[in-house]
């Protein structure tokens, strides 16, 4: 799922005069990709960082939140505190996995598989202060964006006025939703090409999951083939409760290959299409004897192909659940709500 949350350079002295913008986050938990849109103005170099404004992408982040200030005890809490778990992903403090839930007040730490430093940010912010006319739902745009493209963008350097970036954050929210004219975006526009990123985002996700249905279909396919040609070149003489629950598994196949391809009612199809099975290898009781076990021994090598594809329908599944909120939003309100902006307050610059 996508969580989000704001910080607060300024922490807590904004002025519009001052053109520290708040700072906008998206972190993918399920891909650990993660994304900071950077806004603040007259920001100090450092290195290679000129301080520039932009959407910066971290293909593999793990990021924990805490109530704790390990700037402030930084003795008590070094570095070699926090690991990465390799299994989840996971930010771990002191082998204990951190908070991914982002709450007001509470500071931010985030860091790279391979890294031995973490990222200490500022702390979770309540209020939101943009730059004229800009909105969470147009920096939420942008960060799908990089997150779709893979890669970092700077917008402006970091010494242009804030209208100066309000424009230039219009012109990447045009060039998203493919129009000239920022003023004649509406919401409808924007709910629905937030959702086709979603969709986007989940596809690359559940990608495995279809291949490794599809790859067990096959394979059912070629239990239905092999009990045909057998009973053709065996001479098996079936009934008609195995021909109709060998009809019915072919139905059942069928349904899974247009589940798998839509990505609708997947998980049900896979369910379905192992009830089928098992209805068949009963049905196998009411051949002759002498060709029961013979039809059975191809049902059974199947198994494995069953297990497989309802294993990938589960993870399908979990991941459907994990953007259903986002894909289902009713309003730019819903979508909000479902990754957690509607938690910080935008300001209105007067």
């Amino acid at each position: 799922m996508i969580i989000t949350w704001f910080t607060d350079p300024s922490k807590g002295t904004f002025t519009e005069g001052s053109g520290k913008f708040s700072s906008y986050y998206q972190y993918d938990t399920e891909t650990k990709k993660f994304v900071r849109i950077r806004l603040e103005l007259g920001r100090q170099s450092s290195g290679s960082d000129l301080g520039e404004t932009g959407a910066f992408f971290k293909n593999k982040r793990a990021v924990g939140f805490s109530s704790i200030d390990f700037i402030e005890k930084v003795a008590e809490y070094p570095d070699s505190d926090f690991t990465i778990d390799k299994s989840t992903g996971k930010l771990l403090l002191k082998g204990d996995p951190m908070s991914t839930t982002p709450t007001t007040g509470d500071n931010v730490v985030d860091m790279s598989p391979g890294q031995t430093k973490p990222h200490f940010g500022n702390s979770v912010a309540s209020k939101a202060f943009l730059p004229p006319d800009i909105e969470p739902k147009h920096l939420s745009l942008i960060a799908n964006n990089a997150i779709a493209n893979g890669e970092s963008e700077s917008f402006t350097t970091k010494s242009v006025t804030g209208t100066q970036l309000s424009d230039a954050l219009k012109g990447k929210v045009c060039d998203i939703m493919g129009v000239e004219d920022f003023n004649t975006i509406s919401d409808a526009d924007i709910l629905k090409k937030l959702k086709s990123q979603i969709a986007e985002i989940k596809e690359e996700l559940t990608t495995p999951s279809k291949k490794t249905i599809d790859s067990s279909l096959e394979d059912v396919d070629k239990l239905l083939s092999g009990i045909k040609e057998k009973m053709e070149t065996d001479g098996i003489a079936p009934t008609e409760d195995f021909e109709d629950a060998l009809e019915d598994l072919g139905k059942k196949v069928k349904a899974a290959k247009e589940a798998s391809e839509s990505g609708e009612g997947v998980k049900k199809a896979i369910t379905d299409l192992e009830s089928s099975r098992a209805t068949l290898k009963e049905a196998v009781k009411t051949l002759s004897e002498a060709h029961q076990s013979t039809v059975d021994d191809l049902i059974t090598g199947s198994d494995k192909a069953i297990e497989t594809a309802q294993s990938a329908s589960d993870e399908w599944e979990r991941i459907d659940t994990e953007y259903q909120e986002s894909e289902e939003a009713s309003s730019i309100k819903e979508y909000e709500a479902s990754i957690g902006n509607e938690e910080a307050e935008p300001v209105e610059l007067k």
